[in-house]
């Protein structure tokens, strides 16, 4: 699950059925090679995923398609069985937009007008450059 808590929610999920231990630990390796991969409880990341859901959901954002139709049914229903944990969402309490540079000036726009729309003009933040250091 790759989630976006400023604002877009789950914007990627992976998945793999029927597949050797050896590949997902080969898998895992080179997501670490890439990212400081931190251990955490199942839920803490349960949270995570359904905190970034939601605050996207506020602003008309929905999960990536295959979220919505393969891993959410991966977790366990989010209900009172799982310990509530505050995830903080959008920064300084507003929703903010980074921009990437594997979006498009299309997609952007896109979103930066459904921020708009839906949580009018100066209630949202948007950063324009992309820095991986931030």
């Amino acid at each position: 699950y790759l989630v976006d808590l400023m604002l877009l929610g789950v914007k990627d999920t992976d998945y793999m059925f029927n597949r050797p231990f050896s590949e997902y630990k080969e898998r895992t390796a080179e997501f670490n090679e890439r990212f400081e991969l931190i251990p955490v409880s199942y839920q803490l990341a349960h949270n995570i995923i359904f905190s970034g859901v939601e605050f996207a959901d506020e602003y008309g954002f929905t999960p990536h398609k295959d979220f919505t139709s393969i891993t959410s049914f991966m977790l366990e229903e989010d209900d009172d069985k799982i310990e509530l944990i505050e995830v903080e969402c959008g920064y300084d309490g507003k929703p903010a937009f980074i921009s990437s540079p594997v979006q498009s000036k299309t997609e952007s726009n896109k979103i930066i007008t459904r921020l708009e729309k839906n949580a009018g003009p100066g209630n949202f933040i948007i950063f324009d450059e992309y820095d991986p250091e931030d």
